[in-house]
């Protein structure tokens, strides 16, 4: 491998690849719309440059006085931590940050209507259930099934495949009891089936 080549990782590790695990980190925490390419780069340069201003005392700790001469193992351990840990903590933080919506409260505060970071109302709701939430699945048939949403449940995020599974389930009878059925292992129902879901408030 030649020196240019070695410089081309170097520079590669050291701007892009921060970025690209803040994106991937807040992209697993928070769902995001479908991303086209045409910025990624600009997105993932912007990120590392956001983690390098969050860690700044540690990259001045690093050429303070050749530290990075005198303790080259502890150098490694902080550049390490700088272009791998640093950046999924970054992530992790906007994360947090975005969930709670303080920045948008403030923009709405302003006077301006941010678009939504999140894609679609199917996203938003199942993103907001913390432990678990009974729903009513409406088919296209005209039929309708309750259900569990839990742990062990999924919804489906990639765009076009709506479908859900849900962990229990119940019949529901002319009174609007609820009946568990004791054999199943749950059920699977496909977005081609689905007419509306009814999220319901309380618990049992």
């Amino acid at each position: 491998m030649t020196i240019e080549s070695l410089e081309i990782v170097f520079y590669t590790l050291l701007f892009v690849v921060p970025g690209f695990i803040t994106d991937s980190v807040y992209r697993y925490c928070y769902p995001q719309r479908e991303d086209t390419g045409q910025y990624t780069i600009i997105r993932f340069l912007l990120f590392t440059f956001i983690n390098f201003i969050l860690w700044f005392p540690l990259i001045y700790l690093i050429f303070l006085n050749d530290f990075h001469t005198r303790y080259p193992n502890w150098s490694f351990v902080i550049s390490g931590f700088l272009v791998l840990i640093g950046p999924g903590i970054l992530g992790f933080l906007i994360s947090i940050f975005v969930i709670k919506g303080w920045l948008r409260k403030f923009l709405h505060r302003i006077g301006f209507n941010p678009m939504h970071v999140i894609p679609t109302s199917w996203d938003y709701q199942f993103n907001r259930i913390e432990n678990y939430v009974y729903v009513i699945v409406y088919y296209i048939d005209g039929s309708s099934i309750g259900g569990l949403y839990s742990s062990l449940s999924f919804a489906s995020s990639k765009s076009g495949e709506r479908d859900i599974y849900l962990e229990k389930v119940y019949d529901i009878d002319d009174e609007g009891n609820w009946i568990e059925k004791n054999n199943s292992d749950g059920i699977w129902v496909a977005s081609t089936d689905i007419r509306a879901i009814e999220f319901l408030k309380g618990g049992e």
